[in-house]
């Protein structure tokens, strides 16, 4: 999970990266099944949309923004956050 004021298409990669990363080096830490979730205030549209093709589950104060399908054969049921590096 992560945290930003504003959300840019350089931090929908930097998620996945830390999500691999972690994948990788600690794989214990990580269930099979996760969500990659980003909090933000100030979505851009490119952002919004590189998430949606990453299965990023984008969510601002007021509303989901790339809504989690629980169909999308990538789905993934339980949550894990992701520190900042």
């Amino acid at each position: 999970m992560e945290a930003t004021t504003r959300l840019e298409v350089g931090l929908v990669t930097e998620l996945n990266e830390k999500a691999s990363t972690i994948r990788r080096l600690k794989p214990e830490l990580v269930k099979p099944c996760h969500i990659k979730a980003v909090h933000t205030l100030v979505p851009l549209n490119d952002a919004v949309e590189e998430a949606k093709r990453h299965d990023v589950w984008v969510l601002a104060w007021k509303e989901e923004l790339s809504p989690l399908d629980p169909h999308n054969q990538h789905f993934k049921p339980s949550i894990i956050s992701y520190p900042a590096l």
